[in-house]
């Protein structure tokens, strides 16, 4: 007799396969069903080799969560060690608060209340172009080299001055003038106090950002003595030594001609200004021509103007001839009028991607120089009010996002209060009660 896994042949079911003599299990059935209860016992062992996986050991407990066997916290929390649940963890905690924080705290609120008595209030600033100031330290008297230059204490009071207005830049006003005994052209402003300046800013807020070289020398003798051609080919040479010095400090923009119409919009000498511009450029400076007035700066060619950084215009609006008797709405309603509203427009429509800036404006501190801002007039009625009346109409007018920048042009005296109340709203965001 033939026995198979404890089960006597005798009773197979030849018939069927199966170890049963009924129907009721085949042998495929049977090994179906085993290969079903193998694969879940595989599954199982997977299951439980990935959970094995999983736990973390009591070294990368403590030194990795820093909790130790005992659950514990054993790092560093805000700077407090060991703040667990024992006393001694809470206790660090409430020492920490009552030693560091809450004096921390007092000390802040304090900081605060003393900013808030100085300040008074404090807000953005409200006029969105840069506001600069026109320095010059050196000026020409005639053609035979006689000239005057500022000292350097006199220039540190010009920066001081610029800082404590809280003014944006400062833009340094180069005078090139001719010396008829030598024949030559020469700086009236001393280079080596120009540098002395940039470095004096580094201590202050405001910096010297722009240089703007003007020409000291008339049409009339420029054309009649020196010749244009001769006079081009010798400040050529002027203007790319000016550059050289200027390299490498805080100067970024470079103006090469002002208020030179009949040389600038002249095509006999567009090449001689391309020349100019390209001094610059070529010495890492954005370039620009300064204008009398937008009339002017409408008839440069169009080369010019391409090849330019900054388009600029000298701009010096009439405002009353009322005197003592002008008021801000005058002032206001002036430069509303003023051309220069849509030459800013103008000029941004056409060169989106270049600088629209007033290279000067201003007035002196006298009633009668409301007529004419342009000229230098010193009268008998003194009157800063009429600085601040000129101020209050250009900070209203030429709040503008196209306009980059103003650079003011004459003294601003500052001994009339409401004009530092003035400066301090529009360009610090300070309002002084």
């Amino acid at each position: 007799m033939f026995i198979y896994g404890g089960i006597l042949m005798s009773t197979w079911n030849k018939k069927n396969f199966s170890i049963y003599t009924s129907d009721e299990k085949t042998a495929l059935g049977l090994i179906e069903e085993l290969g079903e209860q193998t694969n879940y016992n595989t599954e199982e062992i997977e299951r439980v080799k990935e959970s094995d996986n999983k736990k973390v050991s009591h070294d990368e407990m403590n030194n990795i969560y820093k909790i130790d066997k005992n659950a514990d916290f054993t790092g560093s929390w805000h700077g407090i060690k060991k703040p667990t649940a024992s006393q001694e963890g809470l206790q660090a905690t409430v020492d920490k608060i009552v030693e560091e924080d809450i004096p921390y705290i007092n000390e802040q609120m304090d900081t605060k209340a003393n900013e808030s008595e100085v300040n008074k209030r404090l807000r953005f600033r409200n006029f969105k172009p840069k506001f600069g100031y026109n320095c010059y330290w050196g000026e020409i008297w005639g053609t035979d080299g006689t000239h005057t230059q500022k000292t350097r204490n006199e220039i540190s009071n010009d920066l001081n001055h610029c800082n404590e207005l809280g003014l944006d830049e400062i833009t340094v006003d180069i005078h090139v003038g001719y010396n008829s005994n030598t024949s030559s052209l020469y700086v009236a402003t001393n280079m080596n106090d120009v540098l002395w300046a940039i470095e004096r800013c580094s201590n202050l807020k405001v910096k010297i950002k722009n240089a703007k070289i003007h020409v000291g020398i008339s049409e009339d003798y420029l054309r009649n003595t020196i010749t244009l051609p001769v006079f081009l080919t010798l400040y050529k040479a002027i203007v790319s030594e000016i550059c050289v010095q200027l390299k490498n400090t805080t100067i970024e923009n470079v103006t090469v001609l002002n208020e030179c119409a009949f040389i600038d919009t002249d095509p006999t000498y567009t090449t001689d200004v391309l020349e100019l511009l390209n001094i610059g450029k070529n010495n890492g400076f954005k370039v620009g021509i300064t204008c009398a007035g937008v009339e002017h700066n409408y008839k440069l060619p169009g080369v010019i103007l391409g090849l330019s950084d900054l388009i600029c215009v000298n701009c010096y609006p009439t405002i009353s001839f009322k005197k003592d008797k002008t008021t801000y709405e005058d002032s206001i309603n002036a430069w509303k009028q003023h051309e220069i509203n849509l030459w800013i427009k103008t000029r941004k429509e056409q060169y989106p991607d270049k600088k629209i800036i007033i290279s000067e404006t201003g007035v002196t501190n006298c009633w009668e120089a409301l007529l004419s801002p342009a000229s230098n007039v010193i009268d008998s009625t003194i009157s800063n009010k009429a600085t601040e009346i000129y101020l209050k109409g250009l900070f209203e007018v030429l709040n503008k996002d196209d306009l980059t920048g103003v650079w003011w042009w004459f003294g601003i005296f500052t001994e009339e209060t409401n004009i530092q109340k003035m400066f301090d709203y529009e360009l610090r965001g300070l309002i002084n009660e």
